[in-house]
């Protein structure tokens, strides 16, 4: 029996989530294969139809602005595209250093193609990766400059920073080999867009699977007159997205994280986590703009999905 609840777990991982279960999967041939030249990457890129990437180039030269960066590339002998399966699905992918900074271009079924950004233009386009192939599994190291705001925040000058990141769990995220199983016995999960009729709300998730999903602002009129009445609803959480959520957390080692994090704008989302584990510890996490880190951004994603994703009552 639970051999079968094993199997069945990673039956429902895989087809939820695209992760390979077997790490030496043939791999499908696709367009990228083929690709030999920057002019093919961007004719790809273009044919996604993202208005955002349609001007993409490649940094073919891998020629920076930055001499540190340089002298590091140039060292570490780093290309300016680099191919390997990443997310495991049997279909090539192509990780490209360009104008928009580094992004993965996912390769589909049916010859279809997904591009994920690596670099977020708030931090640096002065940044490149460097692939490689870890027990049969590929991961990149990651390089950027980025200004850490202080406790004032003010921002000193940008720094050089390295990440290394693996696909896990349906995205990219920080690689972590130490891994530890904290009980978990409630997440608290706060959010609120930028813009005056943004919606504010928070989750709640109990350690019994139990949740509370509300809007936090009070009855108010739009400028039409319509009255919006704030919203609560309470389900019991599907088992596989609980222990999916409770691994997610274990592994991006929510412990150990920043208590807060910031983008170096305004006039952004903010989101805060606070997750009670071990016997009533407490670890709270402000987001600034939701991009704390890689590992971060795909939990919160899963958060807002459970909207989405498990049956909903309303409570009066």
């Amino acid at each position: 029996m639970k051999l079968l609840t094993s199997l069945m777990f990673l039956l429902i991982y895989n087809y939820c989530y695209g992760q390979s279960l077997v790490s030496n999967k043939s791999i499908v041939k696709n367009y990228i294969d083929s690709i030999t030249t920057a002019e093919q990457i961007e004719n790809l890129i273009s044919k996604t139809g993202i208005d955002k990437y349609k001007n993409y180039r490649v940094n073919a030269t891998l020629k920076f602005g930055n001499m540190e960066l340089q002298k590091l590339c140039d060292s570490l002998k780093v290309k300016s595209w680099e191919k390997a399966d990443f997310d495991g699905n049997g279909h090539t992918d192509i990780l490209v250093t360009g104008s928009y900074g580094v992004i993965c271009v996912f390769g589909k079924e049916n010859d279809q193609y997904e591009i994920v950004p690596i670099t977020y233009a708030d931090f640096t386009l002065c940044s490149f990766s460097n692939v490689k192939i870890v027990e049969e599994k590929p991961e990149f190291d990651y390089y950027y400059f980025k200004s850490d705001p202080d406790s004032n925040r003010t921002y000193p000058p940008k720094t050089l920073h390295k990440v290394t990141l693996v696909y896990e769990f349906g995205d990219f995220m920080e690689k972590n080999t130490n891994l530890n199983k904290h009980k978990i016995e409630k997440i608290e999960f706060f959010a609120n867009a930028a813009g005056w009729n943004s919606k504010e709300y928070n989750i709640t998730i109990n350690g019994d699977k139990s949740a509370i999903w509300e809007s936090k602002y009070g009855s108010f009129h739009t400028p039409s007159g319509k009255k919006v009445e704030p919203e609560r609803f309470g389900t019991k959480i599907i088992a596989f997205n609980f222990s999916y959520i409770i691994q997610l957390l274990n592994y991006i080692d929510f412990e150990n994280l920043e208590r807060f994090y910031t983008v170096p704008h305004t006039d952004d989302n903010s989101c805060e986590l606070k997750i009670t584990y071990d016997g009533g510890k407490v670890k709270t996490i402000g987001d600034y703009g939701c991009k704390g880190t890689y590992g971060l951004q795909r939990l919160y994603q899963l958060l807002f999905d459970l909207k989405q994703n498990q049956h909903w009552n309303r409570l009066y």
